[in-house]
């Protein structure tokens, strides 16, 4: 059985980052470079009709690349998918900058703030400023009043034991900020690659504790990197897993090739191996639903895609 394209797909725009963050394995990483906008123009017309949600991040800062505002743009031109950007707010300097990313149409910023003070900023974000991370939310939430533009502002933390007395101040101070929202996420181990975590995470991921079943995102979600390459999932950075090279192959091809229907089938059995082993950030379908807003009649449920 041929599955089409999922509803969504996180596209890398570049691994480089300009922070040190200590739950990140970012600089872990051997080789470093941007995507090509050749590659971007090949991708959008596989995607156009199936592509609700795209992510343009992964693991470097999106803001970094040169690109980024036309990248957007493109997109929101070729395809109806909801643009969602994640940032930690330290690349931009000025309020035209923020402006000018503001108004490609992006649809969602995820603004990285680890509580209300420096301090526990740099708990996690070792290189920060939270001085500097405040001012360009405030700016974005200036752009977005005046401009009456429906970007969601979402100010993000990862509760942890730095910030976990800061939880009702972070929900008071960004009130008074009109057109935001706050967001306390959970830790991310990486699919078990960094266990320590747990030690200064206050919230696990949703399932977690949960009885094991096949991982929706095998089925909903296609990650490409910078470079071209597809890999299993949105924890595989190093990679274990390449599916293929949207370079030279279709996407469509990858989504149907041997390596991702033998994950699959093994996510069916309950036979967990690989980078999959110790993961405790599987996914289920509900999620798509409530965290990126898509319609249940567009996801796939992993007993309908088997492979047969």
């Amino acid at each position: 059985m041929k599955l089409s394209l999922p509803p969504v797909f996180v596209i890398e725009l570049t691994n480089q980052c300009n922070a040190q963050c200590i739950m990140c394995p970012q600089n872990l990483q051997e080789t470093k470079g941007d995507i090509c906008i050749s590659l971007i123009e090949k991708i959008s017309p596989q995607i156009r009709t199936f592509a609700k949600c795209i992510q343009l991040y992964f693991l470097g800062e999106p803001t970094l690349h040169t690109d980024l505002n036309r990248i957007i743009k493109h997109f929101k031109c070729h395809t109806n998918a909801a643009i969602e950007v994640s940032t930690n707010l330290s690349v931009y300097d000025s309020y035209r900058e923020w402006e000018d990313f503001l108004q490609s149409g992006v649809d969602r910023v995820y603004c990285c703030i680890e509580g209300v003070s420096q301090k526990s900023h740099i708990s996690l974000r070792s290189t920060g400023n939270f001085e500097k991370a405040v001012t360009a939310v405030k700016n974005m939430s200036k752009i977005k009043m005046n401009r009456q533009l429906d970007t969601d502002i979402v100010v993000k933390n990862i509760g942890t034991i730095f910030n976990k007395n800061e939880q009702k101040e972070i929900k008071q101070f960004w009130e008074e900020i009109p057109g935001t929202r706050t967001l306390t996420s959970w830790m991310n181990t990486w699919a078990g690659f960094m266990p320590s975590l747990k030690k200064i995470g206050l919230i696990e991921a949703p399932n977690s504790n949960a009885v094991r079943e096949a991982c929706a995102e095998l089925w909903n979600k296609m990650v490409i990197r910078w470079n071209g390459k597809v890999v299993l999932c949105c924890h595989d950075w190093k990679p274990e897993h390449i599916l293929g090279d949207s370079n030279s192959e279709s996407l469509f091809n990858i989504w149907n090739g041997e390596k991702i229907i033998a994950a699959r089938n093994a996510h069916m059995r309950k036979n967990f191996s690989g980078i999959c082993a110790k993961c405790k950030e599987w996914s289920v379908i509900k999620e798509y639903i409530s965290d990126y807003g898509i319609k249940y009649s567009d996801l796939t449920m992993p007993e309908w895609g088997r492979p047969r």
